[in-house]
């Protein structure tokens, strides 16, 4: 495992190989969040982002997600004011998230 450190003033989140997570506030609370759409895998952060319904719309086959049913990253991971690190396994690219619907950044 490695760690991995990102700004939250420079990234929305980040892709782990396959997989994508972006930083959200449900509840009140800042949590990093599982993105990949469970039907092939889409960019949530990247789909049409109801504010009002707390949905998302997949932009690859148009499946509706509850925001509520994103569930948070199984990796082990920090905040430490705008720093985020967390542990990866080694050999796994992790590259920055610049833009997300669901945060607006």
């Amino acid at each position: 495992m490695v760690v991995t450190t990102f700004s939250r003033a420079e990234a929305a989140g980040v892709t782990l190989g396959e997989r994508h997570a972006v930083g959200i506030t449900r509840d009140g609370r800042w949590l990093l969040v599982d993105t990949t759409c469970p039907h092939r895998g889409g960019p949530l952060h990247l789909g049409q982002f109801d504010a009002d319904a707390s949905t998302v719309t997949c932009p690859w086959h148009g499946r509706l997600a509850h925001c509520s049913s994103l569930q948070p990253l199984g990796e082990p991971w920090i905040r430490s004011g705008d720093q985020i690190s967390m542990l990866v396994k080694r050999g796994i690219a992790v590259r920055p998230i610049v833009f997300s619907t669901l945060t607006g950044s």
